[in-house]
């Protein structure tokens, strides 16, 4: 399964493409790190995201 990294504004931190879970954990404790607490990243499957919802304001569609 692959999954999209996001923030909680909306925006979509791993790309345009989705990542395997592995690489998708590697870019959260990156963007956790280097923004000290100030930036909230969450992790979704590309299934999940690409349904409409309150944090994709923008109809972001990513590919598999």
């Amino acid at each position: 399964m692959k999954y999209i990294v996001a923030t909680d504004s909306g925006d979509v931190v791993s790309g345009e493409s989705a990542v395997y879970e592995k690489k998708a954990l590697k870019i959260m404790a990156r963007i956790s790190k280097n923004s000290n607490g100030w930036v909230n990243p969450f992790m979704v499957d590309v299934e999940t995201w690409n349904k409409p919802h309150k944090l994709n304001k923008n109809k972001i569609i990513i590919t598999k």
